[in-house]
């Protein structure tokens, strides 16, 4: 039996449809129908009192163990997030490399340090892309997610979208980066933290945190950030300024409000 690559849920104008992509997957739904009775299997996402369900089923399919990309788009909320960080804790998507959580906002700060937690206590660091747009983090969550850097548990990481997360503020934000920037995430290409709300800084400052990220990002391509071009021209020459000053290389440019290195 093949492998399963990618499981997809998605809401779709209000009604979540499962998109398998692959006749593997099919003994899980088999399994999620024989035992709950399910017509709309992402609702095992939803409800905590059935993630014990969906282990087990997950954990009689040999096809889950070659699943590389989860990905939820689907209003999962804080039970979910706890149900997904039963799924981490448990090791059942051994291969697992790409997370993508976009459009939950009520995850929250709650659900965002649940799954820190669990991706903390994984088995070994894995993700090389996290995607957490839009999942109603504040400076709680990233907190979390800056500890994860700390402790080197996303280390493979190459990916890392932010944005959307209206709640987040200047501690949150400068938090991650000084996370970046001590600890380095050694595999890092492209982050977004766009779309920040709540976070106010000027140019310098923000300057500040694309340096510290820049600094332990020895592999970053883009940091995609919110803002005009002129606010980018500004950026980019305070990067350059702090990257002279510390004896690199000013190598940086900037599209629209994308700041490439």
């Amino acid at each position: 039996m093949p492998a399963l690559e990618v499981l997809k849920f998605e809401d779709n104008n209000n009604e979540i449809n499962p998109c398998f992509g692959a006749e593997a997957f099919q003994p899980i739904i088999q399994t999620l129908y024989r035992r709950i009775g399910l017509q709309n299997l992402e609702k095992v996402l939803l409800q905590c009192r059935m993630s014990a369900d969906l282990l087990a089923a997950f954990e009689s399919s040999r096809s889950a163990k070659g699943l590389v990309a989860l990905v939820l788009r689907c209003d999962i909320g804080v039970e979910g997030a706890r149900a997904l960080a039963d799924v981490i804790g448990r090791n059942i998507f051994p291969a697992l490399e790409m997370l993508l959580l976009y459009d939950n906002p009520r995850v929250s700060d709650e659900g965002a340090i649940v799954l820190a937690e669990a991706l903390g206590n994984a088995s070994r660091p894995f993700l090389r892309i996290l995607d957490l747009v839009n999942i109603g983090m504040c400076d709680r969550g990233m907190s979390a997610l800056a500890s994860l850097v700390r402790q080197g548990r996303l280390e493979r990481l190459e990916e890392l979208n932010l944005s959307n997360n209206k709640g987040v503020t200047d501690n949150g934000i400068i938090a991650l980066a000084r996370a970046i920037e001590a600890s380095g995430l050694p595999r890092l290409q492209h982050i977004r933290i766009s779309k920040l709300d709540k976070m106010k800084v000027t140019i310098l400052r923000f300057g500040a945190i694309a340096y510290a990220i820049i600094k332990g990002s020895p592999q970053l391509k883009s940091i995609n950030v919110e803002c005009n071009e002129q606010e980018a021209a500004s950026l980019r020459t305070t990067i350059e300024s702090m990257l002279r000053a510390a004896g690199r290389t000013a190598s940086v440019k900037t599209e629209g409000s994308v700041v490439v290195t």
